[in-house]
């Protein structure tokens, strides 16, 4: 079996498959752990910050104020955002805070995050 054979059949290549060829991970070796984890740690700040009560309250301001001199092509964008979660910004501003951090958890503890191979685990 060759290695193409073995990933398009969705089985993992043995070294006995495909000799001396494997495939790396992309959090292979120290480098790929420490990037890994300075992601996590970044991603931790922001979710701290995300859990704060004042993000939560100012989320949709913060919006409006973000879009304010962003170049007119991108206008549509913010206004399409803001008028979709003005209905309830809380709510929004918590699946946001819920999203950074289960990344923050899912790059320390090496798990798959939106099929995105992050290690085994």
């Amino acid at each position: 079996m060759t290695v193409a054979q073995s990933i398009a059949s969705g089985a993992a290549a043995t070294d006995r498959d495909a000799g001396s060829r494997r495939l790396p991970s992309p959090s292979a070796g120290t480098k790929g752990t420490v990037v890994r984890l300075l992601f996590g740690l970044i991603f931790a700040i922001d979710a701290v910050l995300k859990w704060l009560p004042g993000f939560r309250h100012q989320y949709l301001g913060n919006i409006k104020t973000a879009a304010q001199g962003q170049p007119s092509w991108l206008h549509w964008w913010f206004h399409l955002w803001i008028n979709f979660q003005s209905g309830a910004p809380l709510l929004f501003a918590t699946i946001v805070a819920l999203t950074e951090t289960s990344l923050a958890g899912g790059l320390h503890r090496r798990r798959r995050l939106h099929g995105l191979p992050m290690g085994r685990g």
